[in-house]
């Protein structure tokens, strides 16, 4: 059994968009700084970006769902290269 002493993600929540052609995009939520994918890990962070989501909502009248991803597989691992 693996015992961690850090966070580690279990799930990951994600606001997603359908569009027009049945396509799924992550809705992302526009900052100074550039876009915000609405993506979380943990509940506190989906709400806030539940709460994200609805303000586009209303805003564009487009409806999104809400999506949990709770299978974790490593598929790779990125290494820093030898200098």
């Amino acid at each position: 059994m693996n015992e961690h002493n850090g966070f580690r993600i279990k799930d990951m929540h994600a606001i997603v968009a359908i569009s027009d052609d049945d396509g799924e995009v992550v809705q992302t939520w526009y900052t100074a700084d550039g876009p915000l994918p609405l993506i979380a890990t943990d509940h506190r962070w989906l709400k806030n970006i539940t709460d994200m989501a609805q303000i586009i909502a209303n805003q564009s009248g487009k409806e999104f769902e809400v999506v949990t991803f709770s299978v974790r597989e490593r598929v790779g691992r990125i290494k820093p290269e030898r200098k």
